[in-house]
């Protein structure tokens, strides 16, 4: 099998090292502040993949959803409108207002509580670091899959310029700007603009017209303050505006949609094509700001950050996929959030190592605001559900953690942190049956407003021994918990949370440098997963949410990397993960409906039967098995200048959509490269690059419903060219 050739391919490699060990090149320093503090990761007793920008762009890793090309464990897959990232197969399953994702994104150390704004390309980025495995003493309460930390460049008295422009298939357009300067060491500002648009690479089948196009247009901007010699402030400032309609125009998955059972002879897209009954779209804008400030004392830093951020977006959806008038939703989501960070840690070169720190998170994220409504209709002739709904969430936290050296070789860290959380919720909601145009009217309150608390002490040990300067191992047991929370787009009475979830994690890890040339680490972990938060769609085109009993999850990742000359570079990483339903009675599972008469015409694959079952046994959703990715950069002189040949192979094995394990999504591998020429003052940077140069057919989304299976594909094969002026 595939999966067994990529995994004796890696080993291969590996053992190969060490002919090419008396030409390699030393690998660099990485540093990371996984810990929030900045540490090699080669000390740091995390699973942690760290990348610069530079690196990640050689990769063609261009925007947050192709992390995962580069990331073992890491599974970066799409709901209709909300970022899903999964690490080792922990990842959030809700999608409502609300609810906050189990892989939290950080932005210069600034939690980012909406997930509809985690898809973006990436500008002025300086390194992302994946954290695996939960984070909940440090990052915070709902880190219980991991963390993804993006650290962008901080401004510098020194004049810099970059500016880029790109042009591919599908007549896709990128530009950005970067500038950055300052006064004196004491003051200084940057500022980063990013926009891209393309045509789209969906055809409408009705119109014959290129749909499913996407914009956007972000600025981000920070300003370096040193008022006195002990104390550097940075505040930013970002906006984004992005439309992107492509997760929506969908078509049924293998033809499964209840549409037949309206009109028999229905149209059936396949492919990238599509055909709707209503105009489907997303669009989205967030506003932030924030502000961080470090001192340096005798043997302490003091740091404080501040953040405020507001996300509006408005959708609507054909809930079928088909040119039938039969379901659909529309929503808008108004989310907006406050947070507040005081640490304090340690700076000085003894065996005691220290953090401690208070933090305060306050946010309103509500369904439907004003006069619009979250609306859904489940069939042709069914009453809309007019909703809306308001989510409060504030909560208090108090952290520390500490490490001692023991011996030159052996340490000990330990932290703890407590959290305290308060979920208020209230709803309004009605059922009625519109008339074509029909305006809807205000629905009335369901019920009185409710509220509820959790609180939860979170762990961490770890033990960490240097078996030789190159060889460094570590043991870590962990906890994540995320909150509990209500189901925003469920009406029925009385309303009541689902329960947090518990992570306990135990993880082995070795940290090594077997060679010159040559990083190798490696990790094998255990899972005890409690009362996940899971979500399934419902008849009427909504969601449930419920928590499902337990689940367990092992397996293991090895990271290489691999200068075996000077101008020359390897990165691979093979992942296996075991992810599984321990006990998982009264699923929601879906089973395709029997072939069925209408209007004298048999059709088959008539949609789904939503029904209750034992989902114990069964794999997580979007978990495969086995993830496998090779990189390679090899440069070599070319008019004066540097020409660099890249290329990023990444695979993934089969895994499921659903958690009945209903509709399996087969294995595939995407495959990018790039030529680079670069002139001779390193001022002048031209690309020719590609992206699925292999066309693998995969989906980028899909959901499954009573009414069907409805997604679409991640784009075929694109490619063009980019120009960049540097300027320093």
């Amino acid at each position: 099998m595939l999966k067994w050739r990529l995994f004796a391919c890696a080993s291969a490699t590996s053992l190969a090292l060490s002919a090419g060990a008396a030409m390699a090149q030393e690998i660099e320093e990485v540093i990371v502040t996984a810990q929030k503090r900045e540490e090699s990761l080669q000390e740091v007793p995390v699973a942690v993949t760290a990348l610069s920008a530079e690196a990640m762009a050689k990769a063609g890793v261009t925007e947050s959803r192709e992390l995962m090309y580069i990331t073992p464990g890491l599974v970066f897959t799409q709901g209709s409108f909300v970022s899903r990232p999964q690490v080792r197969g922990v990842g959030t399953r809700a999608v409502g207002p609300g609810d906050e994702a189990t892989v939290p994104l950080y932005i210069d150390g600034v939690y980012q509580s909406s997930q509809h704004a985690g898809f973006f390309d990436f500008n002025n980025i300086q390194r992302v670091e994946v954290l695996r495995g939960p984070q909940g003493t440090l990052f915070g309460r709902n880190a219980v899959g991991g963390a993804i930390n993006i650290v962008t460049y901080d401004p510098s008295p020194n004049p810099e310029m970059r500016l880029a422009a790109s042009y591919g298939r599908f007549n896709e357009r990128k530009g950005d700007i970067y500038l950055n300067g300052g006064l004196s060491e004491n003051l200084a500002a940057n500022i980063a603009i990013h926009a891209n648009a393309d045509d789209g690479y969906v055809k409408d089948l009705v119109s014959g017209d290129s749909v499913a196009r996407t914009s956007s247009f972000g600025v981000r901007s920070k300003l370096l303050w040193r008022p006195i010699e002990n104390t550097k402030v940075i505040v930013g400032a970002a906006y984004i505006n992005s439309h992107d309609d492509t997760a929506l125009k969908t078509h049924p998955i293998d033809g499964i949609t209840a549409a037949k059972l309206v009109d028999p002879n229905v149209l059936i897209p396949t492919g990238y094509n599509s055909a709707l009954s209503v105009d489907s779209y997303f669009g989205m804008h967030q506003t932030s700001a924030w502000a961080n400030s470090v001192s340096t004392f005798s043997g302490f830093d003091l740091t404080f950050l501040g953040s405020w951020q507001k996300t509006e977006l408005g959708s609507s959806g054909d809930s079928d996929g088909t040119v039938v008038d039969s379901s659909y939703s529309a929503f808008s989501v108004d989310d907006r959030s406050y947070t507040a960070e005081l640490r304090a840690s340690s700076n000085g070169e003894g065996p005691f190592q220290w953090i401690a720190g208070l933090f305060y998170f306050q946010g309103q994220a509500r369904y439907g605001f004003g006069d619009t409504y979250f609306l859904v209709r489940g069939g042709p002739t069914a009453a809309t559900q007019i909703l809306q709904s308001d989510s409060d969430a504030t909560s208090y936290a108090v952290f520390a953690e500490g490490s001692y050296d023991l011996t030159e070789r052996l340490s000990l860290t330990a932290g703890l942190r407590y959290s305290t959380e308060t979920r208020d919720f209230r709803q309004w909601n009605d059922r009625r049956v519109l008339a074509p145009g029909q305006t809807p009217p205000p629905p009335p309150p369901n019920g009185p407003p409710v509220s509820s608390e959790f609180d939860k002490l979170s762990p961490r040990l770890s033990v960490k021994y240097a078996f030789s300067d190159r060889v460094r191992g570590y043991f870590t047991y962990s906890q994540g918990f995320k909150s509990g929370l209500y189901n925003a787009s469920a009406a029925a009475l009385p309303l009541t949370p689902v329960k947090p979830e518990v992570l306990d994690s135990y993880e082995v890890g070795l940290k090594t440098e077997p060679a010159r040339g040559v990083r190798l680490n490696a990790v094998a972990f255990y899972y005890d997963y409690k009362d996940l938060q899971v979500s399934a769609r419902n008849v009427s085109g909504g969601l449930t949410l419920q928590n499902a009993a337990t689940a367990e999850i092992y397996g293991s990742e090895v990271e290489l990397a691999w200068a075996p000359r000077p101008n020359w570079s390897v990165n691979a990483a093979v992942a296996y993960n075991h992810a599984r339903f321990k006990d998982f009675p009264g699923a929601q599972i879906f089973q395709l409906r029997p072939p069925t008469v209408v209007n004298g015409v048999t059709v088959t694959t008539p949609g789904y039967l939503q029904v209750l079952g034992d989902a114990s046994g069964n794999h997580l959703p979007k978990a495969p098995d086995w993830t496998f990715n090779l990189s390679t950069l090899y440069t070599t002189p070319l008019w004066g200048g540097e020409l660099a040949l890249s290329g990023l192979l990444y695979w993934s094995d089969e895994y499921y959509s659903d958690n009945g394990n209903s509709y399996k999504e087969p294995s595939y591998e995407n495959l990018n490269a790039q030529v680079a020429w670069t002139d001779p003052g390193e001022r002048w940077r031209f690309t020719l690059w590609g992206e699925n140069l292999t066309n693998t057919k995969r989906l980028r989304t899909n959901s499954l419903s009573g009414g069907g299976n409805i997604g679409i594909l991640a784009p075929p094969r694109r490619y063009g060219v980019s120009i960049e002026y540097m300027f320093r």
